[in-house]
């Protein structure tokens, strides 16, 4: 399971399974339900939603390859829904944004009053080797349908 860690903080995902397993429709039928864990110093939170579909995982991938390759500061990958989303900060800085379903307030959270939450990881070479390696075992294991 992808895993980014920082001091006294970490966030990580997982996939559970197919949201529909048995659909023949090519957008029903790639909706993946990510587990998600995160913990900042004291505060720690979890939670599961069907908020990510196969290719927008291997847009995640191809997003921190091209990072490996040449990192660009404000390059940033959101997703269909908004649990989840990546910002490439300064100096290879990788914020974690999360929002909705995947907020540390849960479902104590308020649309439209409440904002996103953003973990901040310094990230090098190995990390982001790591990661992609990660990404590309929850690949073969949810590869998109057609």
């Amino acid at each position: 399971m992808p895993m980014i860690k920082g001091a006294n903080t970490y966030f990580y995902f997982d996939v559970a399974e197919y949201q529909e397993s048995y659909s023949k429709d090519i957008y029903d039928s790639n909706w993946l339900i990510v587990k998600m864990a995160a913990r900042v110093g004291e505060l720690y939170w979890c939670a599961a939603d069907a908020c990510l579909r196969t290719f927008e995982l291997l847009a995640l991938k191809e997003w921190l390859q091209d990072l490996s390759c040449f990192w660009v500061s404000g390059s940033q990958l959101r997703f269909t829904e908004g649990e989840i989303g990546f910002l490439a900060g300064e100096c290879g800085v990788i914020d974690v944004v999360l929002d909705f379903g995947f907020h540390p307030l849960g479902g104590k959270y308020r649309y439209g009053v409440d904002s996103e939450f953003v973990l901040s990881f310094k990230v090098f070479d190995g990390d982001l080797k790591r990661l992609i390696r990660d990404i590309d075992m929850l690949i073969e294991k949810f590869p998109v349908r057609h």
